[in-house]
């Protein structure tokens, strides 16, 4: 029984795919693949004879995205033509041919119609010209609507070609060898309305087309601001999630060292917060023993770069302290004791409600 031959086109977004024999490949021509590259593997994998290639402007040679390409078959009726577009970079392919038999090809764009190719399925690739005319120079300029000072940093696209830009410091993009025709015009930039709009391109001329981007205002969910009077170097170091779990333990920041300063040495700092038998226990200084820091004891170190005391069991002492403790008696304790590299006083003022 004959097959039934009727034109078929399938103009996808991004890709240009087209079967001859409708019927053979009805889950190649569903899915879509997301590229030319990608369709051809799959052409090759289910042994699928095809043609492909791109559609470029002669004088340019840039790539036509949207360009139209019609095949037919030798011995087909004229209502077997299959018809495809090319994606962005003017890529195509014709997939579920028939071997044996030679294609007609041909492509446009714009009104403007390249020369009848005669190809065969799979032998090469078929790049196919369009001659447009001589290639024009394209400048965009852009300014803000409200300040009229040039807008740095936006992304120009010209559609369908795959032709854009980035404006400069003077709000320009320079757009060379753009082939006559019709595009539109696309512009985005964060704190800018988006354009778009239509530009003519006439053979062998320079253009220059003026955008004012209308600047908008961008919607964000509300911002809820705490003030803790946290020391953003203590954060890290787990001294305030110990402080909010642990009830036998005692915690100092440097606002609540820093009256004993006067005295020179902690000797009252520790008489009035460590109170008990138990003392001081094993000091450490930045997680390592106070003697491996240049310290014979904590009378020596500098007051202005404490950001925090802390003393707490050995139990429950950071996992990088356990080599040093073991043997340790079951009710010891171990005082921590932070160091930041500068002053807290020059770096950081005292919080808003007082100490922490």
């Amino acid at each position: 029984m004959p097959r039934s031959r009727t034109q078929m086109r399938l103009p996808l977004a991004g890709v240009a795919l087209a079967c001859v024999l409708g019927a053979s490949l009805p889950g190649l021509l569903n899915a879509q693949q997301p590229t030319v590259a990608t369709n051809r593997l799959e052409c090759e994998r289910i042994v699928a004879p095809y043609v492909s290639g791109t559609v470029t402007d002669r004088e340019s040679q840039v790539g036509l995205g949207g360009a139209t390409v019609t095949l037919h078959g030798d011995g087909e009726p004229a209502s077997a033509v299959v018809v495809a577009r090319t994606d962005a970079d003017g890529s195509y392919i014709f997939c579920g041919l028939r071997l044996g038999i030679d294609y007609e090809i041909r492509a446009e764009y714009g009104g403007t119609a390249g020369a009848i190719r005669r190809v065969r399925p799979s032998e090469r690739a078929e790049d196919l010209e369009i001659d447009l005319g001589a290639p024009s120079y394209l400048v965009v300029s852009l300014r803000d609507g409200q300040t009229e000072e040039p807008v740095l940093g936006a992304t120009v696209r010209l559609d369908p070609l795959s032709v854009g830009g980035v404006s400069n410091a003077f709000g320009r993009v320079n757009l060379r060898d753009v082939p006559p025709g019709e595009y539109r015009i696309r512009v985005d930039h964060i704190g800018y309305r988006d354009f778009d709009g239509a530009v003519s391109v006439s053979g062998g001329t320079a253009t220059e087309m003026q955008v004012q981007l209308v600047p908008a205002v961008i919607d964000v969910e509300p911002l809820e601001v705490q003030i803790t009077g946290r020391d953003p170097y203590l954060v890290g170091s787990g001294f305030y999630d110990r402080k909010a779990t642990m009830e036998d333990a005692q915690f100092y920041t440097y606002w609540e060292v820093e009256p004993y300063a006067k005295f020179s040495t902690f000797m009252r700092f520790s008489r009035d917060a460590f109170v008990g038998p138990r003392g001081w226990g094993q000091v450490f200084v930045n997680l390592r023993p106070i003697n491996r820091m240049g310290y014979r004891s904590v009378d020596e170190m500098p007051f202005g770069k404490i950001r925090g005391v802390e003393r707490i069991p050995c139990r429950q002492a950071p996992q990088e302290l356990v080599r040093y403790l073991r043997g340790a008696s079951a009710d010891c304790m171990v005082t921590l004791i932070w160091l930041g590299n500068r002053r807290v006083r020059d770096d950081q003022s005292p919080p808003p409600n007082g100490p922490r």
